[in-house]
């Protein structure tokens, strides 16, 4: 659901607020499993996506026909506790179970966008910079802990940028070369990146299960994208 409150005097919107529902998914997973290479047996189980609830607030305090800055806050709630399990069933009639108990989680974030909508000097782009930070609450209990998904309450960084080449702007040319005659006809082309850095705070484990699990941990991801899009 999207709600705009206040427009500019065009009528675009200034002000808007929204509301996403993604509901829950399940992702069923199917293998073998094997005891030092030999195989015991098939099996099978499930990756369960949980239910997430998204507030957003953006506004523009810059809105033209030449540039537009955007300011958007997002807050998300995940119902990670529907993840009750990652039990293995075998097709022989065996369940190796491995009960979960993970917490619901909120995530807030901040980021902004300035964008170009006519580079000066150059009319054809369309040229945007992006920046945010996230704040994301740990979900996975110490009992639960595992290290190859070591969850905690994370800090994640952003930068990124790109470009919109435009078709009716002195560059037509370049646009009927690549599809001659065709019935589609790309009004624009761009390319963004991105980087990411996830600052995962230091946590400490104790009580797991597995008493090899247990013990501090300092993590930092990395993360980096690149996207190409065209507008028809």
């Amino acid at each position: 659901m999207l709600y705009t409150l206040q427009q500019t005097d065009v009528g675009k919107p200034r002000l808007k607020l929204a509301f996403v529902r993604r509901s829950q998914a399940v992702l069923p997973v199917d293998g073998v499993f094997l005891v030092i290479g030999a195989l015991v047996a098939n099996s099978s189980s499930s990756i369960r996506l949980p239910e997430i609830y998204t507030w957003d607030v953006a506004f523009l305090p810059i809105r033209n026909a030449a540039r537009e800055w955007k300011v958007e806050v997002d807050v998300d709630y995940a119902r990670w506790e529907s993840i009750r399990n990652f039990d293995v069933r075998l097709f022989n009639g065996v369940i190796l179970g491995n009960p979960q108990q993970w917490s619901n989680a909120i995530s807030i974030g901040v980021g902004t966008e300035y964008r170009w909508l006519s580079f000066p000097g150059y009319p054809a782009w369309g040229v945007a910079l992006r920046t945010g930070c996230l704040h994301s609450q740990q979900a996975i209990p110490d009992v639960n802990f595992n290290p190859a998904a070591p969850d905690g309450p994370s800090h994640t960084l952003s930068v990124g940028g790109g470009f919109l080449l435009h078709r009716d702007r002195t560059i037509s040319r370049l646009f009927d070369l690549w599809i001659r005659g065709g019935i589609l006809r790309q009004e624009g082309f761009g390319i963004d990146v991105a980087y990411q850095a996830l600052l995962f705070e230091s946590r400490t484990v104790t009580g797991n299960p597995n008493p090899t699990v247990n013990g501090t941990y300092q993590t930092t991801t990395h993360a980096g994208s690149v996207t190409m899009r065209v507008n028809f």
